[in-house]
């Protein structure tokens, strides 16, 4: 478990690493890259992170039934 998250940890580091170095080399006009494609590690690296995320609730939503499901179950046995 603890070496995935250093793995993570380590890529989101390098992502802000090489969007920092785009952005100077873009300030003093070494590239002349448009913005999305200084910036595009960043959002390559959060794109990665939401969908994992959005992946891991849709498994659980799988899983377990989601929360509507949790609800009508429990209005049935209360009858609330």
């Amino acid at each position: 478990m603890s070496e995935n998250k250093v793995t993570i940890v380590g890529e989101m580091c390098f992502m802000t690493l090489l969007t920092f170095i785009f952005v100077i080399l873009r300030l003093f006009k070494v590239i002349s890259w448009s913005w999305w494609w200084v910036v595009s590690p960043l959002l390559i690296g959060w794109g990665t992170a939401l969908m994992a995320i959005l992946s891991f609730m849709f498994v659980l939503e799988i899983k377990y039934g989601g929360l509507s499901n949790r609800a009508a179950k429990h209005k049935y046995k209360t009858g609330k």
